[in-house]
């Protein structure tokens, strides 16, 4: 399926593939992991030891059922510009609910929602090609949530892993920031990341809920090349509705993604009067049969 020993990869990497079924946590690994230096083999193992342990999920509102290794905000930050909201723990927030694509060519988003484990990238600047690009089309609802981690200072390397689960179906995720212009997709062909579309689909929508319009201009990073998660010693595990995120920023890096879920389509009157009526033949029905 793959070839054993990449191209390009250097004397200070091995590229040496395991294929085949592993487990992480409770997510089920069917995905080519690169054996990577020393910081990666450690990240890797610092990954498997959190996600096996058994943290105990915060209940929250606003859509998100469930969450560890992540501090879960009711409001937007005050700001999502390098050094300005910094902490121990990412935090993700609602920037929109019950939003919808209003650009007319649809909002792009890095994958499209569907369950898969893999690193974002591989090699450094070519993206996994597991992750399935997609279009969400004009007029689409959605619910937006940020996930921003900017640890505090300048850390040689600050780790997190980070699960969150929400009520309704993952439709998409921005991983990646068009400010990257190495970025590949598949190798040779350039590809570029979609946080900024977000970014702008979520101000054309009212959002971030809470913040000043003054500061909505100069709100998000965009353009900023390490604002995503332009690395292969990311993880990113989507299963159902649950969405895990394991990695590291070191010195000025912050890492941010976008995650979309469904707004469950409203139930109509016409709806309603067929409920209405079905259940009312049946108890006719069940009276008649108890009559006779």
């Amino acid at each position: 399926m793959f070839s054993s020993y990449p191209s390009g990869c250097g004397d200070s990497l091995s590229c040496r593939v395991n294929v085949g079924p592993k487990r992480v946590g409770h997510f089920v690994v069917m995905d080519v992991e690169s054996m990577l230096p020393a910081r990666h083999l450690v990240f890797t193992a610092f990954v498997a030891l959190l996600a096996a342990s058994q943290a105990q999920p915060v209940d929250a509102a606003f859509g998100i059922t469930s969450a560890t290794g992540v501090t879960v905000s009711p409001a937007p930050l005050p700001s999502l510009q390098p050094g300005v909201s910094e902490a121990t723990l990412p935090v993700i927030f609602p920037e929109v609910l019950n939003g919808r694509v209003t650009s007319p060519a649809g909002l792009p988003v890095d994958h499209d929602g569907s369950s898969v484990v893999a690193s974002p990238t591989i090699s450094g600047n070519i993206v996994n090609p597991a992750l399935i690009s997609a279009t969400l089309p004009y007029n689409k609802t959605f619910n937006s949530y940020l996930f921003h981690f900017d640890p505090v200072g300048t850390p040689f390397f600050a780790f997190y892993v980070s699960t969150i689960t929400f009520d309704n179906p993952i439709i998409g995720v921005q991983l990646f920031s068009s400010g990257f212009v190495g970025l590949q997709k598949p190798a040779g062909n350039p590809y570029t990341g979609t946080l900024e579309a977000g970014d702008a689909e979520v101000l054309l929508n009212g959002g971030p809920a809470g913040v000043p319009p003054i500061l909505k201009p100069t709100y998000y990073p965009g353009g900023v090349s390490f604002r995503g998660l332009e690395e292969d010693s990311f993880i990113l595990a989507i299963s159902g509705q649950t969405v895990m995120i394991a990695g590291s920023a070191n010195g000025p890096e912050i890492d941010q993604v976008r995650i979309l879920t469904a707004v469950p389509e409203p139930v109509t009157a016409i709806t309603w009067a067929v409920i209405s009526i079905a259940g009312w033949c049946g108890a006719f029905v069940w009276r008649r049969q108890k009559n006779t």
